[in-house]
């Protein structure tokens, strides 16, 4: 099962937002990076035909399957554990991520990472040198929620009732609150406050 981003929608969203977060690829497989990457690519052609205030991605959540990098599709068929795993880190470790950020780049997009320990005057332009980017445009800062490090430390948070679910977390305050702050440092760049 893969999520497409629906195109029609999207352009729909975009024209009725200011501020887009987004997150799609959770449920892709890593032997679909081709189809994950030309969806992700037409995804930002769409994205930018607008002139968004703020556009964000959140980092998709970490898997906790018995498989290298947790994900789904990749756990052992001959694994013994019932539950959800420690993070097994390497190479397929947050695969998507590097996809998402090489589309928006080759898309014109300029990115930015809110990290959670900075304060929006932190906020940095990973590549403020890159000669292929206006940086005066409005709608060319794409900003990165980080996410996936977060998540990938958490595998007791899944549900575990009568089903083995290393993908989806159980709903907690302490889940969502980097999330929030990274969010909340990019508007504070964004539009910062004066008095």
């Amino acid at each position: 099962h893969q999520f497409i981003p629906n195109i029609s929608d999207m352009e729909y969203i975009s024209k009725a937002s200011d501020i887009l977060v987004f997150n799609f690829g959770l449920l892709w497989e890593a032997d679909a990076r081709s189809d994950y990457k030309r969806a992700m690519d037409e995804l930002f052609v769409t994205l930018k035909k607008h002139d968004f205030a703020l556009l964000a991605h959140r980092e998709t959540s970490a898997q906790h399957f018995n498989a290298e990098g947790g994900d789904h599709g990749n756990e052992s068929r001959n694994a013994s554990s019932q539950q959800c795993v420690p993070m097994q880190w390497g190479p397929m470790s947050g695969w998507r991520e590097p996809i998402v950020q090489d589309c928006a780049r080759n898309n014109g997009f300029n990115i930015i990472f809110a990290d959670k320990r900075m304060r929006p005057s932190e906020i940095t332009n990973t590549e403020h040198n890159a000669d292929h980017i206006d940086e005066t445009k409005d709608g060319d800062e794409f900003v990165v929620l980080p996410y996936f490090n977060f998540t990938a430390r958490n595998n007791e948070l899944h549900p575990t009732h009568n089903i083995m679910d290393c993908t989806h977390y159980c709903s907690t305050p302490f889940l969502w609150m980097p999330l929030w702050r990274s969010l909340r440092l990019a508007l504070e760049r964004k539009f910062p406050y004066t008095r």
